[in-house]
């Protein structure tokens, strides 16, 4: 049979659109189309993203009559190197192209969605933002064992042996820096550890004032 002929003594006429066809099959007419067509009779032309497969993953190919481009999912943005690569957003951005800027307050959260922004909060702390401190003393199970207490820090919490207030014994000499203190005074410098000037915890103590009368 010729090109345009098919079948028993090739008396069938091969349909496909000759100039996009490689081959008209001689047994059933079928067309096998050159690269750039496609379709049962090789009548559509191929866009360059079908032809090409340039674009990689986390992207889609957009073509135009003689021009492509790899258009990148949300979250991703075109590589400054290879415009056919899609990056992940960073430096806190997310969105198309990475345009938008994360709201997450930065020092306490984990990290930022790069499709829509939702922050991932560290531990210790909550919100949409992540700008609340989350009071882990006031949660329904205590967090310290036995009977350690609880104090809230910004970000986490301390378990500590109870603090306790002393009546201090004046000019007696195991208490040092403090024995020329009322005992007023020295009730004021304990105020301002537990206030948060110093970390510094005493155990509980009992101690009689001996100057006072009655």
């Amino acid at each position: 049979c010729g090109n345009l002929t098919w079948g028993d003594n090739c008396t069938e006429t091969c349909n496909c659109t000759l100039s996009n066809t490689d081959v008209c099959e001689k047994f059933n007419g079928s067309c096998i189309c050159q690269s750039k067509f496609k379709g049962s009779l090789c009548e559509i032309e191929k866009d360059l993203c079908e032809i090409y497969t340039p674009c990689r993953e986390h992207s889609d190919c957009i073509s135009t009559k003689d021009h492509y481009e790899c258009q990148c999912h949300q979250g991703y943005r075109n590589s400054p190197y290879n415009s056919l690569i899609c990056e992940a957003c960073s430096g806190w951005t997310y969105g198309f192209n990475c345009n938008t800027s994360c709201n997450c307050l930065i020092d306490n959260t984990q990290s930022c969605d790069i499709v829509n922004g939702n922050c991932t909060c560290k531990p210790g702390f909550e919100s949409i933002n992540c700008e609340l401190d989350v009071n882990e003393c006031n949660q329904s199970s205590n967090p310290c064992a036995g009977n350690l207490q609880c104090y809230n820090t910004y970000g986490g919490f301390l378990c500590t042996e109870k603090l306790v207030y002393a009546r201090v014994t004046l000019n007696q000499s195991d208490f040092g820096m403090y024995k020329n203190e009322t005992a007023n005074s020295f009730q004021q410098t304990l105020q301002a550890f537990l206030d948060g000037y110093y970390w510094i915890y005493f155990r509980a103590f009992v101690v009689h004032n001996t100057t006072e009368q009655g």
